[in-house]
């Protein structure tokens, strides 16, 4: 497959690809520039139907194959990134993907209106033992969006956190949130 300068926009939104993906020489991969494309419509396309995040993304996806693994990697923003419905904030993300492992690596950060921001890394599986993996570095971050990942034993988790907290587990299993914090 080569792209060469395929562009596609509708109103405050685009996708442009050039390049090219398979087994022939001088095919270097595909690059994709969005401007407020929706994730969950990029997974979809992947085959992958994954409802738990949801935002409109800006950056950059890097895509390669080496044989039959398609191995990826983007730069992307997003004003307002949504988890499981609750929007935690702006997005700053590094991510990598590789159809060997079908996880999505992450590394970046979630700045919230009201100052409170967050370093994130870990990874999310989003089908086939989905579950994910972070940890989160906190400062006067709000929690709310951990709530659904806790309804199970707590009816409601709010105010703002600063310290170090992993969630993790399996989806179908529950997760686990661990750490500390001060909470206010």
């Amino acid at each position: 497959m080569n792209i060469d300068g395929l562009s596609l926009s509708t109103l405050g939104r685009s996708l442009k690809v050039s390049g090219g993906l398979g087994d022939i020489q001088g095919l270097n991969g595909l690059t994709i520039q969005l401007d407020n494309i929706n994730l969950r419509y990029i997974l979809e396309a992947a085959g992958v139907y994954f409802d738990l995040l949801d935002t409109d993304l800006t950056g950059t996806i890097l895509a390669k194959l080496n044989g039959k693994q398609l191995n990826a990697s983007a730069h992307v923003t997003s004003p307002s990134f949504f988890v499981n419905k609750e929007d935690i904030g702006a997005i700053a993300m590094n991510l990598g993907f590789s159809t060997e492992d079908m996880m999505i690596r992450l590394q970046g950060m979630v700045k919230q209106k009201d100052g409170g921001y967050s370093d994130v890394q870990g990874w999310i599986r989003p089908q086939d033992g989905a579950g994910l993996d972070l940890d989160f570095d906190a400062h006067r971050l709000n929690i709310d969006f951990l709530g659904s990942f806790t309804k199970s034993f707590l009816s409601q988790l709010g105010g703002k956190g600063t310290g170090k907290v992993r969630l993790h587990g399996l989806f179908e299993q529950g997760c686990n949130c661990r750490g500390r914090c001060r909470y206010s």
